[in-house]
């Protein structure tokens, strides 16, 4: 099991933030927090959705990054903000939640281009 993949997480979004990980501990922390979090809702248990989806946006984001130019933690960040907009009932939280903690600024376009396919793929899945 990927000792990191357990607790709140805030570590492993840090990590994927900074691009400081390898691609096989993303795709680990990827499964094994998407298991341990789905056997947790599945079974009624409390507890959040704002870390869990950042840590899996942002896993995803990451690998999704290796096939794309630029920085690792910048794919991270979007990919983090995508899965908030697509799954959360307000879709420019991801995006204001985004630019508030890391205060870039510049990346607001992109930031709002994810979010918003995002948030349109679950309104057409969802139809």
């Amino acid at each position: 099991v990927e000792p990191r993949a357990l607790g709140v997480g805030y570590d492993v979004i840090h990590d994927l933030l900074s691009g400081h990980m390898l691609a096989s501990a993303v795709v680990l922390i990827l499964v094994v927090k998407a298991a341990i979090w789905l056997a947790a809702l599945s079974s009624g248990t409390s507890g959040g959705v704002l870390a869990p989806l950042l840590i899996l946006g942002g896993a995803v984001g990451w690998l999704i990054g290796l096939l794309l130019p630029g920085a690792h933690g910048f794919w991270a960040l979007i990919g983090m903000a995508a899965m908030l907009g697509g799954t959360l009932p307000a879709p420019l939280t991801g995006v204001v939640f985004a630019v508030e903690v890391t205060g870039d600024v510049a990346a607001l376009a992109p930031l709002l281009a994810a979010t918003v396919a995002a948030y349109a793929v679950t309104v057409l899945l969802l139809k």
